[in-house]
């Protein structure tokens, strides 16, 4: 890699950069003295995402700001992309990783019962009870995943549907009268590329997303197939094995 030259700043040369955003609190103050370096940068990393946040009005009933920041991204950034669990325990302090299985896209914040969130196990144990605890009361559905399952289970559930949407939005054609399945995937459509570049790109950039849109692929090859042949007793058995799938 070729040896990269800076010029020395002039007088406000400095001012032309964008800043993360570190409290000194965290330097300064005796109390965070053995917290690590890169905990401090990631506690900046997060901050930042709250600006993000209010701009996308991610608040509950009660005014509190919630952040979208996954751990593959905090991965890239912090350069510890291949082991979180490791970056997690090096920093010396206790912690715990939750993630609720839901937003304010699709999902009824006022009635939980339905929906699902994780709680990661290599936790602190008293602040997985607390989560544990907490998302029962809400009535949500708990699951206890070690980080590979979380990040396994996450690569499935988001970049399927997700992939699956991008298709529909790309052939996409204007209708003068749509039917009720038409409208209802192009509600699901607009409220998925409603979502922030950022997450889109980390869906699609997690390392295991790519043999889930291989396997859609290859359905969408054996059904051009079927339709091509006229292929009726391919086509029955396609849609029993689908069926059977989804009951």
């Amino acid at each position: 890699m070729p040896q990269a030259i800076f010029a020395y700043h002039l007088g406000m040369d400095a001012e032309q950069y964008a800043f993360f955003r570190i409290p000194k609190l965290l330097i300064t103050d005796p109390y965070f003295r053995r917290l690590s370096t890169d905990a401090k940068l990631l506690y900046g990393l997060m901050l930042d995402r709250m600006s993000l946040s209010m701009r996308n009005g991610w608040m509950d009933d009660d005014g509190h700001v919630y952040i979208y920041f996954t751990l593959e991204e905090a991965c890239e950034q912090l350069c510890c992309k291949t082991d979180f669990l490791k970056f997690y325990e090096s920093t010396g302090m206790r912690y715990v990783s939750t993630h609720p299985m839901f937003g304010p896209t699709f999902a009824n914040l006022g009635a939980l019962s339905s929906e699902n969130a994780i709680v990661i196990k290599e936790g602190d144990y008293m602040g997985r009870i607390f989560f544990l605890d907490l998302y029962r009361r809400l009535g949500l559905h708990v699951h206890e995943y070690t980080f590979e399952e979380h990040d396994e289970a996450m690569a499935y559930s988001l970049s399927v549907p997700f992939v699956s949407t991008f298709v529909f939005s790309a052939v996409m054609k204007h209708q003068d009268a749509p039917g009720t399945t038409f409208k209802r995937h192009l509600k699901i459509a607009r409220g998925v590329l409603s979502e922030d570049n950022t997450l889109l790109r980390e869906i699609l950039f997690n390392p295991r997303t790519k043999s889930h849109v291989e396997q859609i692929r290859a359905e969408l090859k054996e059904l051009i197939n079927i339709i091509d042949n006229r292929d009726e007793a391919g086509l029955n058995d396609y849609l029993t094995r689908i069926r059977t799938n989804i009951s």
